[in-house]
């Protein structure tokens, strides 16, 4: 009889079909060594600790390696948001793409390095992202190497910190997304809103008005690090869609909001072209809300392609940048203190000419380091001083 009993459930498990795997989110921890302190008032939610969620595709195991989407929240949001399915609604929006997708917490942070950050306010979140954020992810996860598989994108705040992200480290993003972004960081009305938003002033974040600090964090002077990085811009036109079910309350006070940022968004996406950019536009009915962000997702993964073939190294480029430290296509910069002006740096085959003020340090891929006083000029194929 046992051996009946043995026979037929033998039977029956062969009959059912293996339960489908699913996609699988996870929180983790991605401490800061120094660039951010979460102890400072800048996180939602009651929230003191840097966290990640990661949605990781269907039957992953760590034996293959997947391509990598960041997505970033708004400012009133937290790392839960975009997993939170009546907000964000990752799952569904991402569906059975083969990516894995990580949303870490930004704070009220504008995913910046804040031009006030003194001793006790570790602000520098655009450093916490390059520096820590991703290598903890390469560290945990399986993710392909090539730069066509990073992409990165985000929503309203998330939107500007997107492209400002990707063109700060070009060598590692192929692909930038900005959803409904808060791209024109010069708006008049926006420095007046900075403070009950992300209480703090545009001051704080961004320096005085028309100094080298805001302009550095402008698209105007980054256009050229995103060349070789493809560039997502959609926004609504303010409008809402019946099928979102949008509240008049929502209608009234994000429609405004989303009409004024495609304006903006307009204005950018002409100025990225301009420089030969490669840019691609979807203008849509809609209000400044996550009904339309899902379908912006959705759409992006199924008709964009994030992991579509771009350049990995050009032998030409122009880099920008006011961060005290960073890697522009390889080449590593250093300052011993915040610069006092941008650092602009141009490539041309073994040519590397460093524009700005001081004096940095640049390092090659080869290891080979060089202190430069500025202006000046490197031969990349000369042998290594010392």
């Amino acid at each position: 009889m046992r051996n009946v009993t043995i026979l037929v459930l033998a039977l029956v498990m062969l009959w059912v079909p293996a339960a489908s795997a699913a996609p699988q989110l996870v929180t983790i921890d991605v401490p800061s060594a120094g660039n951010v302190d979460p102890r400072e008032p800048i996180l939602n939610n009651g929230l003191r600790d840097l966290r990640a969620n990661v949605l990781l595709p269907d039957g992953y195991d760590g034996s293959r390696a997947y391509p990598v989407l960041y997505l970033l929240h708004g400012i009133a949001d937290d790392y839960r948001t975009w997993s939170d399915p009546t907000q964000g609604g990752v799952r569904e929006a991402v569906g059975d793409a083969d990516v894995i997708v990580v949303m870490p917490e930004a704070g009220r942070s504008l995913n910046v390095d804040w031009y006030s950050a003194g001793p006790r306010m570790r602000r520098a979140w655009a450093r916490y992202y390059l520096e820590e954020l991703i290598p903890q992810i390469h560290a945990r996860f399986s993710v392909l190497p090539e730069r066509r598989n990073h992409a990165i994108a985000g929503i309203s705040m998330g939107g500007y910190g997107a492209l400002y992200l990707a063109s700060q480290l070009p060598e590692y993003f192929g692909a930038a997304a900005s959803l409904s972004g808060i791209v024109d960081i010069r708006q008049a009305w926006l420095s007046e809103l900075m403070y009950p938003i992300a209480r703090a002033s545009h001051r704080q974040i961004f320096g005085p008005p028309f100094g080298s600090y805001v302009r550095a964090h402008d698209f105007l002077m980054l256009r050229d690090n995103l060349r070789d990085t493809r560039v997502l811009i959609t926004n609504g036109d303010g409008i809402p869609v019946p099928a979102a079910r949008d509240q008049l309350l929502q209608i009234i006070g994000l429609g405004g909001a989303e009409a004024n940022m495609k304006v903006w968004s307009s204005a950018l996406a002409r100025r990225l072209r301009a420089a030969d950019v490669d840019v691609t536009t979807w203008w849509r009915r809609g209000i400044h809300d996550w009904w339309y962000w899902r379908q912006d997702v959705r759409r992006m993964l199924a008709e964009w392609d994030p992991f579509a073939t771009v350049p990995e190294a050009p032998a030409r480029w122009r880099y920008t940048s006011m961060m005290q430290q960073g890697s522009a296509w390889g080449i590593g910069f250093a300052f011993g203190a915040r610069p006092a002006a941008p650092l602009v740096l141009r490539r041309d085959g073994s040519r590397l000419t460093a524009e700005g003020s001081g004096t940095v340090t640049l390092q090659t891929p080869d290891g080979c380091r060089r202190s430069v006083a500025l202006p000046g000029a490197v031969d990349l194929a000369a042998a290594c001083p010392g």
